[in-house]
């Protein structure tokens, strides 16, 4: 008998074998991930003292880590063999899922980056920001596992960090009111300073998933999303012909299905523009600088 996970102190503490065993490793050609940037723009003053700046910038990554798991099961060989054990169906028996390290991953970021500052200024500065940009990925980090590891390319979409349009304003006012009043009065309301900042951006992609015989996966894209609106409450009836009532950010209708899925097949839709706007900041803050002569 062969134990594992005993002791020489405790040998009673191992276990026999467990089969059929999950191995995780790395393959033997793996490379050393690298990442390339460059990057052009200008710089120009423009009017009110202000500085106006427009960047184009490029992240390039090449041989970046992803696991695949190379004992898969193939939904058509679930669908032929309903009842039988899904390990019974791997192609190397003996084993479940045989995840592989391996650098085969991609990335690529593309943005238009904007700003106007003004700095210095004696009585009001300000900074804003607005990024037009664009991140695609076959893998958005490494513990993310291919759906099919026999078409890696269909994994290529926007990335789970792409946010297309982010906008960032913030601003220092200096109230000119009593600056220069002595006494009382000029310590009360004199020095007073306004400051602020907004952020503003794009929603995150979402990875729609639907149910089938073998499996919940990604579906195919059927037909055009129709966008509704979460504040106001709807009724539709569904593909049950049941009724349901809620805040819908999709038409869940039959007439306006988007997704497909083949109980047999593996599918490629990777992404969905979110109706939802992303995380909206708004900060204000009044201070007052004085002397304590």
């Amino acid at each position: 008998m062969t134990l594992f996970n005993g002791s020489v102190e405790n040998i009673s503490a191992g276990r026999t074998a467990q089969f059929p065993v999950a191995v995780t490793s790395y393959r033997p050609d793996v490379q050393a991930p690298a990442i390339y940037n460059w990057n052009i723009g200008f710089q120009k003053k423009v009017m009110f003292s202000s500085l106006l700046d427009i960047n184009y910038v490029s992240t390039q990554g090449r041989h970046l880590l992803r696991q695949v798991n190379i004992n898969q099961v193939t939904p058509a060989a679930q669908y032929l063999n309903p009842t039988f054990n899904q390990n019974a169906l791997r192609p190397y028996q003996g084993y479940t899922n045989i995840n592989l390290w391996e650098s085969s991953a991609a990335s690529s970021y593309h943005g238009l980056q904007s700003s106007l500052t003004r700095r210095y200024s004696s009585l009001f500065t300000y900074s804003v920001a607005y990024t037009w940009s664009k991140a695609l990925t076959d893998a958005s980090d490494k513990n993310g596992v291919p759906e099919d590891s026999t078409n890696l390319r269909r994994e290529r979409s926007h990335a789970t960090y792409d946010r297309n349009h982010v906008f960032v304003a913030s601003y220092v006012y200096h109230l000119p009111f009593f600056r220069a009043r002595k006494g009382l009065v000029g310590k009360v309301a004199g020095g007073w300073d306004l400051s602020g900042i907004t952020q503003l951006q794009s929603g995150q992609w979402l990875t729609p998933t639907i149910s089938t015989p073998t499996g919940t996966r990604r579906p195919d894209r059927a037909g055009d999303v129709s966008y509704l609106d979460p504040r106001t409450v709807q009724t539709f009836t569904g593909g049950n012909n049941q009724q349901v009532t809620g805040n819908f950010y999709f038409d869940p209708t039959t007439r306006q299905n988007v997704c497909r899925a083949p109980a047999h097949q593996l599918r490629q839709f990777r992404a969905l523009r979110s109706p939802r706007p992303g995380p909206q900041q708004h900060g204000f803050l009044a201070f007052q600088n004085f002397s304590s002569e």
